[in-house]
């Protein structure tokens, strides 16, 4: 099974999703904190390993990394932006993996674009992650009016007959 990657400029989503701009204005670590987890769910409903990247360009001198069950977050280096960073992972990374980058930055769309990883603008993803959760909302829906427990499914067919014939009141 080919494993999927969805790497995401973090600071490029946080700015094109309306809710998550309007948070930003407040908290930026909220805001970073609401797409993490966002993106952790919508990751696990693919089947997709995450890696999300924060500049941290006037920051610090090392990487920070921060690892999750199906993917991790990180923030680079002084000096360095989340377009460079992702530029190098994706540049690095094996050709066997299905790769995928989310950001509305132009340039970093056709580098990507040029190393054989697929884009997917910030507005797309965000549309994908509303039908993904919608569709596992239905699903779970769906199971639970399945598997529900009814009365009837334990009740003998003789007492199903009786009760059904009270209710119509033809009772004996």
């Amino acid at each position: 099974m080919i494993k999927t990657y969805l790497i995401i400029d973090g600071y490029n989503i946080i700015n094109q999703w309306a809710d998550l701009k309007e948070i930003a204005k407040t908290s930026l670590e909220d805001a970073r904190t609401k797409l993490i987890s966002e993106i952790q769910s919508y990751a696990k409903l693919k089947n997709y390993y995450f890696i999300i990247v924060f500049d941290a360009y006037n920051i610090n001198d090392r990487i920070k990394q921060e690892v999750f069950e199906n993917g991790s977050v990180i923030f680079t280096q002084k000096h360095q932006t989340a377009d460079s960073y992702i530029e190098k992972l994706v540049y690095d990374m094996p050709k066997v993996y299905e790769i995928y980058v989310v950001t509305s930055d132009f340039t970093l769309q056709r580098m990507i674009i040029g190393s054989g990883a697929n884009r997917i603008t910030a507005l797309e993803l965000e549309k994908d992650l509303d039908f993904a959760k919608k569709t596992s909302m239905k699903k779970t829906e769906e199971q639970y009016h399945k598997e529900r427990n009814n009365l009837e499914k334990s009740l003998d067919v003789n007492i199903i007959n009786k009760l059904d014939k009270i209710r119509r009141g033809q009772a004996e």
